[in-house]
């Protein structure tokens, strides 16, 4: 029985790549047509009124895996760069002009990492249209007329949930940087009166650590992406699929 469950929801998942593409869900615009037939109409109904190529989880992995590799590789720099002007910081500290460079280059890292973050950066664009794809794919496989099709609802609300709190994380993330971009520029008019400069390293620490967690990110969302795919694949592999199916 288990056997045969898993090969329902494998050919579940694939049906649904056809059956709902009418809804028109571009995993790479976030795009939706209006005139949608309803979700119960049959699939060769369904199948005569696909106008592009079918939705395919597999597109949606990739575009989560190409931003979070982008930002991965991203941060690692920055992470390099915070810690080598942190290093430099603590040996010229004597050196009032060396430590207002210093602390010039780490506001750049910090803006940096902060504007790639931002709302309408791409990365949280690309996230935002993943998990609007995997919202609508849940939403359409809940009511539909299959129930071996409905039994793939619950997977992908939990996807969209996952996809959704690592948006709220890299928001996160951004606001903490934002706190020490201010901090340091307060620090910086505070240097033409005092050194400071305990306060100075700390912060850089601190951005060291925020850096740090995009790289975590990047990380979750690979392998939240790594899972769309293998539902693609060989979903009956999974032993969550298998609990789904019994």
């Amino acid at each position: 029985m288990r056997v045969m469950g898993a090969l329902l929801f494998a050919g579940a998942v694939a049906s649904i790549s056809s059956i709902l593409n009418y809804s028109r869900v571009d995993a790479q615009t976030g795009s939706t047509a209006a005139s949608a037939p309803n979700i119960s109409s049959k699939a060769s109904t369904a199948a005569a009124d696909i106008n592009d190529s079918n939705f395919d989880l597999t597109m949606v992995s990739k575009a989560i895996v190409d931003e979070a590799s982008k930002l991965k590789n991203e941060s690692a720099v920055w992470y390099q760069k915070i810690q080598e002007l942190e290093v430099g910081f603590n040996k010229s500290q004597e050196d009032d002009e060396a430590t207002v460079k210093n602390v010039n280059e780490s506001l750049i890292v910090l803006q940096t990492a902060a504007s790639r973050l931002g709302p309408d950066a791409e990365a949280r664009v690309a996230l935002r249209r993943q998990e609007g794809a995997l919202r609508e794919l849940a939403s359409r496989s809940e009511v539909h007329s299959l129930p071996e099709i409905r039994k793939t609802a619950g997977y992908f609300q939990q996807k969209t949930s996952e996809l959704h709190a690592l948006s709220r994380s890299v928001e996160e993330a951004r606001m903490e940087l934002m706190t020490q971009i201010d901090l340091l520029q307060e620090l910086k008019v505070q240097l033409e009166f005092n050194r400071a400069g305990g306060q100075i390293g700390e912060l850089l620490k601190r951005g060291e650590a925020s850096i740090n967690s995009i790289q975590v990110i990047a990380t979750n969302a690979q392998q939240l992406a790594n899972d769309l795919a293998r539902a693609c694949s060989a979903p009956f592999e999974s032993g969550r699929f298998r609990e789904s199916t019994r």
